[in-house]
């Protein structure tokens, strides 16, 4: 099948509006995170209740995107990494687990979500379906989102305060920044492709 043939029938109008979504429920997240931090109140678990919902809405649009090229192997991923998000959350707005932990939980989740995100954006950039710029960015997105596989060690070790964690949990906690920065951005941009190509 030809790149442009995969450009007019593969970007479903729903993965534009998935990716929409996400690009719009990661800023809420960040926000209700600093707004938290600055004033308090029930401001974390609305942040903790955003962060499950990205992963749910990531597994969606990994499903959307299945008939990219990308492996059966990291669209599943994708799915138990929005699982595991969900439980992230769950941890820490019950109460059975503090920030750290929970937050190390959703750590690896989002890292999971990072492999399919990587492995679609390789995948495309093959095909050419999608354009440069972005698939670039889904990779490096995904790639730094990866290294939440890092804090494994950490959460059998139910690590859950800062000053616990070893140089690899830290560095796992890296891989947020893939999450927050680089991946709403590439939604952002993936919905704008799908909807120039709709109207173009």
């Amino acid at each position: 099948m030809s790149a442009n043939v995969i450009r007019t029938t593969r970007l479903a109008p729903s993965v534009g509006r998935t990716a929409g979504a996400v690009a719009v429920t990661v800023p809420a997240a960040i926000v209700l995170l600093v707004v938290y931090y600055a004033v308090g109140g029930p401001f974390g678990t609305l942040n903790d209740l955003a962060n499950a919902l990205v992963g749910v809405l990531s597994a969606v649009l990994a499903a959307q995107t299945a008939r990219l090229g990308v492996p059966a192997a990291a669209v599943a991923a994708a799915g138990a990494g929005g699982a595991v998000m969900v439980v992230g959350s769950w941890l820490v707005i019950s109460g059975r687990a503090g920030w750290v932990l929970a937050g190390l939980v959703s750590a690896l989740g989002a890292a999971l979500v990072g492999a399919w995100l990587l492995a679609l954006n390789v995948a495309v950039d093959r095909s050419g379906a999608l354009p440069r710029g972005l698939t670039r960015l889904g990779s490096v997105s995904g790639a730094v989102m990866l290294l939440g596989v890092l804090v494994v060690p950490e959460i059998l070790a139910r690590s859950d305060t800062w000053v616990d964690l070893r140089w690899f949990g830290i560095t796992g906690f890296v891989g947020w920044l893939g999450l927050y920065l680089g991946y709403p951005v590439w939604c952002a941009w993936l919905a704008s492709v799908v909807r120039q190509r709709r109207t173009g």
